[in-house]
């Protein structure tokens, strides 16, 4: 059997088990999600045919507050399906096919990727095994699938000397939607970006400028809508500053669960305070998060050491989430003891694992760690949510799994030699005939 068509076949038969493995139980009784600024940004969509109105307490009119993708496809979900039992059914059986089919996508990223299916395989196990709570009314699993996506397009184009229109159109097609789904994934496109230029900097060819002009074309009618509503260019999403002032502020910690348990982010939400909702209405989403911002930037100014110490806690949380005082304690509550646990030992196993990966192939190693470098970096400055992690965590746990496949690889080698020095002098003699 061709290697393509097996490893096809492996993506259908591990699409399938992980549906099988994350798929929820019908409720009837369900309701369609009503909170989180996409799924009201959804339902504006749906009902009204309007991007507008993130916030549950007031209308505050048009909006860019998330990226388009994401509460499109939930107002197409909507549509189909209503915000009844079987709209959220479906709106579940949804993230989990997307994370059913992100893991399953790992065998067929590190066989193209020349590393084998091993990795990506046990990569695949490990993810289905807790398993992972990905919070379905949020944008991490399809962005995470995309990510795959483009990762795997990525390789196919720079491992040929002259890309195929087919590679450069499908990733300049998958980056635009990635784009419009996920912006913290612009600062490592920018990065592989750079690095096309110089690959091709002798032959940039028309295949080339087209992995650049086809997502600038996808993203161009949402910025123009935006240029038309706020009169500025927003090529993305408008957040940053009502995001920051939540997040450097005198009562700010460094969780949104311990901020909402405290009050502290409900006093500066519009989705929780009226104030904040009302003014957001009379200012305009720009203008207020025009406002937002300079007042997180006055604060970071005023305090810069309860900055760096928030900042590096929050590092601290993004590579080893917890909710609890500590990653230890987190281990000894009830809960996600198994998710948590499965986090913290491939984070540990990718950092001893890179290492490695960058002597056997330090293309391959330096295109999966620009995720884990570059992803983060804004989320860094947010406060921790879990849900930040989990469109990269597939490359930590292919990068993780790399140390424990060449430790099996090592001990069927050990233990294939011991076998051997066991036979006895006319086995070996019988087997030496015999071959």
């Amino acid at each position: 059997m061709p290697k393509k068509l097996r490893v096809a076949l492996l993506f259908v038969v591990l699409f399938v088990g992980g549906i099988v493995r994350l798929a929820p139980h019908y409720d009837p009784r369900g309701r369609f999600p009503e909170h989180a600024e996409a799924i009201h940004l959804a339902r504006s969509l749906a009902f009204r045919g309007e991007f507008a109105n993130p916030f549950r307490l007031v209308q505050t009119g048009p909006s860019a507050h998330s990226s388009p993708a994401f509460p499109a496809f939930l107002a197409l979900i909507i549509r189909v399906f209503g915000t009844g039992a079987e709209g959220n059914y479906a709106f579940q059986l949804a993230a989990a096919a997307a994370l059913a089919a992100e893991l399953a996508l790992l065998p067929v990223l590190t066989e193209t990727m020349g590393l084998g299916v091993r990795p990506g395989l046990l990569a695949c196990a490990i993810g289905l095994l807790p398993p992972l709570l990905t919070f379905p009314d949020w944008e991490a699993s399809y962005a995470g699938l995309l990510i795959v996506l483009v990762t795997i397009l990525w390789w196919t184009l720079i491992s040929k000397p002259e890309p195929a229109w087919s590679s450069a159109v499908l990733l300049g097609v998958t980056v635009g939607i990635l784009l419009l789904t996920s912006a913290s994934a612009f600062s490592v496109l920018a990065v592989w970006f750079t690095y096309l230029l110089w690959k091709f900097r002798l032959g940039f060819t028309k295949k080339c400028w087209a992995v650049v002009l086809i997502p600038v074309a996808m993203l161009m009618p949402w910025v123009v809508r935006n240029y038309v509503v706020f009169h500025r260019v927003i090529p993305f999403r408008l957040a940053l500053g009502l995001e920051l002032a939540s997040s450097y502020n005198d009562c700010a910690p460094v969780g949104m669960r311990e901020s909402e348990k405290i009050g502290c982010f409900g006093q500066r939400s519009p989705n929780y305070n009226l104030g904040e909702a009302q003014k957001a209405r009379a200012l305009g989403e720009a203008q207020y998060d025009s406002e937002k911002f300079q007042q997180a930037y006055h604060w970071i100014v005023a305090n810069p050491r309860r900055f760096s110490s928030l900042t590096v806690q929050r590092i601290y949380a993004f590579w080893f989430p917890f909710e609890a005082d500590s990653p230890v304690q987190q281990l000894i509550i009830q809960g996600r003891r198994r998710e948590r646990l499965t986090i913290y030992v491939m984070t540990i196993l990718s950092v001893l694992g890179l290492p490695l990966l960058m002597k056997s192939n330090r293309t391959v190693a330096l295109t999966l760690a620009s995720w884990l470098l570059f992803f983060p970096l804004i989320y860094y400055l947010h406060l921790f949510e879990d849900r930040y992690r989990y469109p990269i965590l597939w490359a930590t746990l292919v990068i993780g799994s790399y140390p424990l496949c060449l430790g099996l690889r090592s001990l069927q080698r050990v233990l294939g030699m011991h076998g051997r020095e066991k036979q006895t002098p006319d086995t070996r003699a019988y087997n030496t005939r015999s071959t």
